[in-house]
């Protein structure tokens, strides 16, 4: 009877990290499917990439300084809240930000 109860405890968590592992891999594949289909968020996408070269190529203290120039992180901040991605990367664009 202890045995009939470990293996049914067994199959109650492979059941359990089985359908955890897919949700994750259903909500990467919804995420990565949204990027592609939201032209706001694929440009700051594009631009944190950019920055993201600097800071391998030239250190984190030169890429965080060139951030700071660029786009301040309380600016940042302030447009993402009221505006959101579209309000943020329509900012990059008219600062030019993204070429």
């Amino acid at each position: 009877m202890v045995r009939d109860g470990m293996f049914c405890a067994v199959g109650f968590m492979l059941t359990f990290f089985c359908t955890q592992s897919g949700a994750q891999s259903a909500a990467a594949v919804a995420g990565a499917a949204a990027q592609a289909s939201d032209p706001c968020r694929a440009t700051v996408l594009r631009f944190e990439r950019a920055l993201s070269i600097m800071r391998d190529t030239q250190g984190n203290k030169a890429g965080e300084a060139l951030r700071e120039k660029l786009l301040p992180a309380k600016l940042q901040s302030e447009i993402l809240h009221k505006e959101g991605y579209c309000g943020l990367a329509r900012h990059i664009q008219e600062k030019k930000l993204d070429r």
